[in-house]
């Protein structure tokens, strides 16, 4: 990974990361740490099972996250672009019981962290260029049970 690059992804990455939470408060997630929480209810939705089934499944589950930034390039040509970079993780997590019963998902923290270095300036402007502002940062929380994936949380 070349340094300005993981330095300037590094930082975006860093300051965009504030703790997410879904419209009805029952999803949240830290995309810097890998911490937060789904509860029962949004997975029993999002997976279509009742209580019990998502019970006995629950340790089969897997959450991973996606956080994808875009940064404008300003060529020496006058012509601009844009150029991605991409987080991805898995999400460690661990059930959280309630007398016999469990509450969701605590959402333990990230591994297995691959950054995807966008384009150099240079590549995109096909000749001299510099990368610019900050356009955008989503980020996506993502669940997966039984092969079925489900979104469940995105933050822009």
């Amino acid at each position: 990974m070349r340094q300005p690059v993981a330095k300037l992804l590094a930082l975006v990455f860093m300051l965009a990361c504030a703790t997410s939470v879904g419209a009805d408060a029952v999803v949240t997630f830290d995309f810097q740490t890998g911490l937060g929480f789904v509860d029962r209810s949004t997975a029993q939705s999002a997976f279509g099972l009742n209580a019990g089934q998502l019970q006995k499944r629950a340790a089969q589950a897997t959450f991973s996250m996606v956080q994808t930034t875009t940064i404008a390039v300003n060529c020496a040509s006058g012509a601009t672009g844009q150029a991605v970079g991409e987080t991805i993780a898995t999400v460690d997590f661990t059930v959280v019981p309630t007398k016999g019963s469990f509450d969701g998902f605590a959402l333990t923290g990230l591994r297995d962290v691959l950054i995807a270095d966008p384009l150099s300036a240079e590549v995109i402007c096909r000749g001299p260029g510099a990368y610019g502002a900050q356009i955008s940062v989503v980020g996506r929380l993502s669940g997966n049970l039984g092969g079925q994936t489900a979104l469940l949380l995105e933050e822009h």
